[in-house]
């Protein structure tokens, strides 16, 4: 099988018209080879340092709320969205559940799935960027590793982090070079496109730019490849039938078991309600919500400066290397990936702090192409600017030193973790066979103490964040009577509500009361701890 046009039937990492492929670096290269192995051995190291440190980190913010999830799933037979309410997709409950049935849910554990996810998402990267330079394939997915863990804990297992690999997948297959894998390449990137839109739907964004990859690179490279008698309609054709597998497998479990007209009510009447909050929980529409995604999509999320050596990068390639155009066309193909998930957060007009994690992880590999061999004969300068600018944005961006003392820092308790032990220690000493427990929380604890205590919740609503929000709306209104309905039916033994800060929500249409839950706490329920940000309420009927 032919693989790349005739006119050029030796394409290696770094080759030219006067080099041979086991020679691809240029003499004129000498000064970016230095500054390569200054940086990768030091930022390898630092990266193992990183890694080992963030194995003492605890599970925080919304992670426990989606193992809860999983718990529920996996241990007490709970179906998806008729038995307990959530906006996530499936696959993020079916990932929770595998995990938590393989593993269990202790912090060492799930900080080893951790670092096994990023270990994947480094080769994965490494893998397809070898098909565009050998040393952007080791800075670039050390620098992301470094960014991500730098996050510090609240980025664990976030959705869009596990949404890379997947797309890290996608590109492999994508630029692979392997004859076992050329023949399908459309289907396998569809299906790594379609599980990744299995996590978040809106992170198929970048699927439209793999079809035009697969198709301009076919014609260009005169492929004989059986994708149909229509080369373009069979590349569309086989990519889409891998991207709705993943989708069209999520929708039959759901259907199956019962989940998917609950799922269906809660896509169509709370999703819309949802995204229009901001960051800080405060309700807006109209004009006011376009203008906040406009200047929040302004800010990247605090990464622009990465922009610049990416920037640089492309243009080196396009116009200073004398790279072949498939291998360019890669380069161009990585960059439109780092425009469109840019948009991403932009999409849903979320822009929590780990929506921004796929554009950084494109825009990292694009600015590690700085390191990439000009054309020989460039003069020094060219050859050390967009090195020496990559390193500057490293220095300001990764070897920063509040980084380091950040890592050493999240794994000391903080109030809401000591919250967390104190709740999980007092369910687990007081909780009998049959017991229920009803949270009123989000992400300050409640929920990831009744995950380490096992208790199995009182009511379909885990969290009740989503009462507190647009309360004029028929949907919420409902909600809230289906929440007391089910909470004066359940009784449960015990009730505990965070106090700090808890609901939260500000703006039109929000409130902070719920008078018909205050009321019947406080005629069937009396105070038995009252902690720093919880109280715990347990049933008078039991006596004390």
């Amino acid at each position: 099988m032919v693989i790349f046009p005739a006119r050029k039937p030796i394409e290696t990492m770094n080759s030219s018209p006067t080099h041979s492929p086991k020679s691809p670096e240029p003499v004129s290269a000498a000064g970016t080879n230095s500054l390569f192995f200054i940086l990768a051995i030091p930022l390898a190291a630092i990266l193992v340092i990183a890694a080992i440190f963030s194995l003492r980190w605890r599970i925080v913010h919304d992670l426990p709320i989606m193992l809860y999830f999983g718990l529920l799933t996996e241990h007490f037979g709970f179906v998806p969205y008729r038995d307990f309410f959530d906006f996530n997709l499936p696959a993020m409950h079916l990932f929770s559940a595998t995990i938590g049935r393989i593993i269990g849910y202790s912090n060492l554990g799930l900080r080893i799935v951790d670092l096994c996810w990023l270990s994947a998402i480094i080769a994965t990267t490494a893998g397809y960027l070898r098909r565009i330079d050998r040393r952007a394939a080791l800075i670039g997915p050390i620098l992301f590793g470094l960014a991500y863990l730098w996050s510090g804990p609240y980025m664990s297992l976030q959705r869009e982090y596990l949404i890379i690999l997947p797309l890290a997948l996608a590109l492999w297959a994508l630029f692979s070079a392997s004859p076992k894998i050329i023949g399908y390449r459309p289907f396998f990137v569809g299906l790594f496109f379609g599980l990744a839109a299995a996590i978040k739907l809106h992170a198929a964004i970048g699927f439209p730019l793999a079809i035009w990859y697969l198709i301009v690179e076919n014609r260009d490279g005169n492929r004989k490849i059986s994708y149909g008698r229509n080369t373009g309609r069979g590349i569309v054709l086989k990519s889409f039938s891998g991207f709705l597998l993943p989708l069209a497998a999520t929708v039959l479990c759901l259907w199956f078991s019962g989940g998917l007209p609950a799922f269906w009510e809660i896509a169509t009447k709370y999703w819309p309600l949802y995204t229009g909050l901001t960051v800080n929980h405060t309700t807006i529409s109209g004009a006011n919500r376009l203008m906040y995604i406009v200047e929040r999509f302004g800010s990247l999320g605090g990464h622009a400066l990465w922009v610049v050596p990416a920037a640089l990068a492309m243009y080196i390639v396009l116009n200073r290397t004398d790279w072949p155009a498939p291998r360019k066309r890669r380069v161009v193909f990585l960059g439109g990936m780092t425009l469109a998930y840019a948009f991403y957060p932009a999409i849903a007009g979320q822009f929590w702090t780990y929506h921004w994690l796929l554009f950084l992880y494109f825009v990292i590999q694009m600015a590690a192409l700085c390191l990439v061999a000009p054309a020989p004969g460039s003069t020094r300068l060219r050859r050390l600017f967009p090195a020496a600018a990559l390193v500057v944005v490293i220095c300001l961006k990764i070897l920063a030193p509040h980084h380091f003392l950040a890592q050493a820092q999240y794994a000391d308790a903080t109030p809401q973790s000591r919250a967390v032990d104190e709740i999980a220690e007092y369910l687990s000493a007081e909780l009998r066979p049959g017991d229920t427990v009803q949270p009123l929380d989000w992400t300050n604890g409640a929920v990831q103490a009744m995950l380490i205590a096992g208790a199995r919740p009182a009511t379909r609503f885990v969290y009740s964040f989503s009462f507190y929000h647009h309360i004029t709306n028929p949907y919420i209104k409902r909600l809230r009577r289906e929440f007391m309905a089910e909470l004066e039916q359940a009784q449960p033994r015990f009730i505990v509500k965070m106090t700090n800060g808890y609901p939260g929500v500000r703006g039109l249409d929000t409130t902070d009361d719920f008078l018909a839950l205050d009321r019947f706490i406080a005629a069937e329920y009396t105070l038995v701890r009252a902690g720093d940000g919880y109280h715990i309420f347990q049933r008078k009927a039991d006596g004390q």
